[in-house]
């Protein structure tokens, strides 16, 4: 069986960091390919690893230097298929010097749909110390943070083939389930916030 994406699949795309031999950090962000444009399936494949580093990019300001990036797995959820993990296009790693604050203690960002009580919501991967004041995320914890939040809201087109999609939250009942319900907006939390399934060792 030939594995291939198709219009409107869902894409669930896992970018995989990692703080020493153990520690792991998933986050997960999923999409909808609302149209395939001229791409064929190795430059969609490509467009997505590039929307996640488009998304991380200005993350990386914040991003503690003891983690380090550890592929980008992508999963048609329509299809159910595994599609494999791949390298990131170039980043390598968090670029934010300093003490690194405990992997429980995230920057979160959320999502809202036009869809009642579906909303998403983003854990950014750990930041410094450096970068937080009384409880509260300053500095290029702020600024980076604060941009990636904005990109995971918006949509994006691959340029050369026309290739969109979009960023949501899967539905996972109702009449709707299993298909995406797009972000319509969202904000951030500049509150520290602690993430009580982010232990060491455990992916969140």
């Amino acid at each position: 069986m030939t594995m291939a994406f198709s219009v409107n699949n869902i894409a669930r795309v896992t970018a995989g960091w990692l703080q020493g031999a153990a520690n792991s950090i998933q986050n997960v962000l999923t999409m909808e390919l609302t149209d395939l444009g001229s791409a064929d399936q190795d430059a969609l494949i490509d467009f997505i690893l590039d929307v996640v580093e488009v998304i991380y990019d200005d993350a990386i300001i914040a991003i503690s230097d003891q983690l380090l990036t550890a592929g980008i797995n992508i999963f048609n959820r329509t299809k159910s298929e595994p599609y494999g993990t791949h390298d990131w296009p170039t980043l390598n790693g968090g670029g934010a010097g300093g003490s690194m604050l405990p992997l429980q203690v995230t920057y979160d960002a959320y999502g809202q749909t036009a869809v009642n009580k579906v909303r998403g919501r983003k854990s950014w991967p750990v930041s410094t110390e450096d970068n937080i004041t009384g409880g509260v995320f300053t500095g290029d914890a702020a600024t980076g943070f604060g941009a990636a939040s904005t990109a995971w809201l918006q949509d994006f087109t691959d340029i050369p083939s026309g290739a969109d999609v979009a960023m949501g939250v899967e539905r996972s009942v109702g009449l709707g389930a299993g298909t995406l319900a797009p972000f319509t907006g969202g904000g951030i939390h500049t509150l520290a916030f602690t993430r009580k399934n982010r232990r060491p060792g455990l992916g969140s």
